[in-house]
Order: C-alpha cells, then sequence, then structure tokens
C-alpha cells in the first residue's frame, strides 16, 4: 500500500465516511498529560467516572454531529436547562443527602457550546446541551456576586461581569482560537459551516468547560455538605489566638486563705545528666550570641557578670534560643511564662537535651517531639497539652 493510499485511509471513520474533523481535539491539548487525556476521554481501562470529568471532543463522535431537521432552539434550550437541573440535583442529593434548587432567578444554566454558534455551525442540539458541556452560573440578575472592570473610581460606572459573562468569553476566545488553527483572519475569525466549524465548536466548548474553575459552578458546590470542623491541636479564637485551657489558666485557690495561688517561679531548671568537662564555659562563652539572637541580651544580660552566678534565665535562654550550645549529656527543662505576669513562669512539661551532639526535644510522656511543638509549649497563651 502507498504512502498516499496510508494516510487516506487514517482520515477514514468508522463508518467508512470521511472525516473533516480538525486535528488538535479536547486529546491532543498539550497542556494535559496522557492519563489526564485518557481519564477525559473514557480510555480503555478507565473507570465510568473518570471518564464522566469532561465533556466528549469532537473525535469522541462516530459521526458528524449535525442538526438533521429544522431545530426549534428556544425548545431545546429548555429542554438543555431542565435536563441539566435534573441531574444536577440528583447528584447534589446523591452527595449531601439534601434536594436543593441549583438555578433559578440569580443562577442560571450556561451552554458552552452557544445556542447561536451551535444554530449557525448547524451544530446537534443534543450535543449542544449535553448536561456535561453546561455550567450552573451567576448571571446578571445577582447584585451582589460580580466584578468590575475599567479605570472609573467609583467601580459602580465601570462595566460589570458576572460569572455567565465570564464563561461566556471564555468560549469566545476558544472558539477564536479554534478558527485560527483552521486559517481563519483577522483578529476575532468565526467558526466555518460545516463539519469543521461543528467539530471545532465541540472542541472549544469541551475546552471552555474544562478551563472555567469549578468553584465558580453552583452545581459543583451544591455537592459539598459544608459541614465546619475544628482544627486539630489548640482551639483558637476569633482573632487568631490560641484559646487556654479553661482548667489549666483558672488561678487555683487557697482553702486557707481563700485567696488565689500565684504560681512560683522555680529558682533553677531541673538539670539531668553529667555536663561534660568545660562545657559550661564554652556555653557561656557563646551564650552573648544565643541573647542576641533571641533579643533578651538586656534582660539577662546581669546573669552574666559572674560565671558562679549562672541564673535560670540565663539557661533558659541558652536552652530555647542556642540549645546546641548545652554540655553533652545536658537535660533542661522548658518553662512557659505566666500570661500577664511577665516575672513568673512555670515548667512546661517539655525538655530539650544534647545526646551525641544532637538536640532532642521531648514532651511530658518522654516522646521526641519537634522544636515547634516544643517552642509553642513555652508560650504564655498556650492551651494545649502540658
Amino acid at each position: 500500500m502507498g504512502k498516499d493510499q496510508s494516510s487516506r485511509k487514517d482520515q477514514t471513520t468508522q463508518t467508512g465516511k470521511k472525516s473533516d474533523a480538525p486535528s488538535g481535539g479536547a486529546r491532543d491539548r498539550p497542556d494535559v498529560s496522557k492519563q489526564d487525556q485518557a481519564q477525559k476521554t473514557g480510555r480503555k481501562g478507565e473507570s465510568k467516572k473518570d471518564s464522566d470529568r469532561a465533556p466528549k471532543g469532537s473525535k469522541d463522535y462516530p459521526k458528524d454531529p449535525k442538526s438533521r431537521s429544522k431545530t426549534d432552539w428556544k425548545k431545546e434550550r429548555r429542554r438543555h436547562t431542565k435536563n441539566a437541573e435534573r441531574k444536577a440535583r440528583r447528584e447534589a442529593k446523591k452527595a449531601t443527602g439534601k434536594d436543593v434548587k441549583i438555578a433559578g432567578k440569580k443562577v442560571q444554566w450556561h451552554h458552552h457550546a452557544g445556542v447561536r454558534d451551535s444554530k449557525r455551525a448547524g451544530l446537534d442540539p443534543k450535543v449542544a446541551g449535553e448536561t456535561k458541556r453546561m455550567t450552573a452560573v451567576h448571571s446578571r440578575r445577582d447584585k451582589k456576586v460580580y466584578g468590575t472592570a475599567g479605570d472609573k473610581v467609583d467601580p459602580k460606572k465601570n462595566k460589570r461581569y458576572t460569572h455567565h459573562n465570564i464563561a461566556d468569553k471564555i468560549d469566545k476566545a476558544e472558539q477564536r482560537r479554534a478558527a485560527k488553527a483552521m486559517g481563519g483572519k483577522g483578529d476575532s475569525p468565526r467558526l466555518p459551516r460545516g463539519p469543521k466549524g461543528r467539530a471545532g465548536m465541540i472542541d472549544a466548548s469541551a475546552t471552555g468547560k474544562w478551563r472555567f474553575p469549578a468553584t465558580g459552578d453552583q452545581a459543583e458546590r451544591s455537592k459539598m455538605k459544608w459541614e465546619r470542623k475544628e482544627p486539630a491541636g489548640p482551639k483558637v479564637g476569633k482573632d487568631g489566638r490560641v484559646v487556654p485551657n479553661a482548667k489549666e489558666s483558672a488561678p487555683k485557690t487557697s482553702p486557707s486563705s481563700g485567696k488565689a495561688d500565684v504560681p512560683k517561679t522555680p529558682d533553677k531548671p531541673k538539670i539531668s545528666g553529667k555536663p561534660e568537662p568545660g562545657g559550661i564555659g564554652k556555653a557561656l562563652k557563646g551564650l552573648g550570641k544565643a541573647l542576641e539572637v533571641a533579643g533578651k541580651a538586656a534582660k539577662v544580660g546581669g546573669a552574666l557578670g559572674n560565671a558562679a552566678n549562672f541564673s535560670g534565665d540565663a539557661i533558659q535562654s541558652i536552652a530555647k534560643y542556642k540549645p546546641e550550645l548545652l554540655p553533652e549529656g545536658a537535660k533542661v527543662e522548658l518553662n512557659r511564662e505566666v500570661e500577664g505576669v511577665e516575672v513568673m513562669s512555670r515548667p512546661s512539661g517539655y525538655t530539650v537535651e544534647k545526646t551525641n551532639g544532637q538536640v532532642i526535644y521531648r514532651d511530658s510522656n518522654g516522646t521526641q517531639v519537634d522544636r515547634d511543638e516544643a517552642m509553642r509549649a513555652t508560650e504564655s497563651n498556650y492551651g494545649g497539652k502540658a
């Protein structure tokens, strides 16, 4: 078989007719991986769920999807929206258990294969009105959901754009791109009439649907339960700060005096382990740099006057901000400042130790944790377990 005969055979469709569909359909998009293409077009081996993610491309139709008779597009349009609404409500009820209305006064169903453009191209109305080729979007009837574009100071005087307008502009841009691929001239070429124009309309509408964000599709949003879930970790207030544990933050009352007991500041943090010779001197030598990093040089500067008076503040600063300077084998219990009382502190339940040159943080159960968790426990507004 000659080369010319082979190329003509490749152009023949399953029905034995030559296909006028242009190359570069939905399957051939360079910005979609082969796996995504298989999912969008329902390739062999893919589940039905994967194949339902996007509309079909022009090459997915064995025959030219031409309108075979005089079509009443107004009647077809109403049928399209009715079918899309029915399917969207069914899917939403399956996902959430609630029967909700998708489209109405403020939300309308958008044809990515526009009715006027499909009519001009002679496209089969069943293809133009496929539910996968439609999106439920906010329309101009909604006075709250919109955007503006223009240079006027008052945004009300600039041109308003709704989700419906943006979806239409995306579709028109894809139609122009398909028309240019077919040799169209000018800045805004139109798709030609005939099989090529219909194939271009199918691919442009499929790409337009694919480009429009699902977050703007009210049919997709109706499938979400929108239930508030408390994030893991300590409770956070409206201001974004950690809410202290009520039992831990409430001051204890003395039974004898009836007054609130103020927690005492431990004289010195507990240090276990045998320090290496000269380790304290080495730590003191690098303490000035550690305090500079921590921004507390002025606060504990007096503790550095005499190495013998190695205060709790100084060892705490080393443990918090420069733990690598701790002596080998040392283990320091990290303190937490009492909220509202700057000079007071209490044990946080977390420790830092230096073993074999490694800095290790542990919680009250002795479990190794990361540095961020241990440092959060030393903050005055910490509300977690310590």
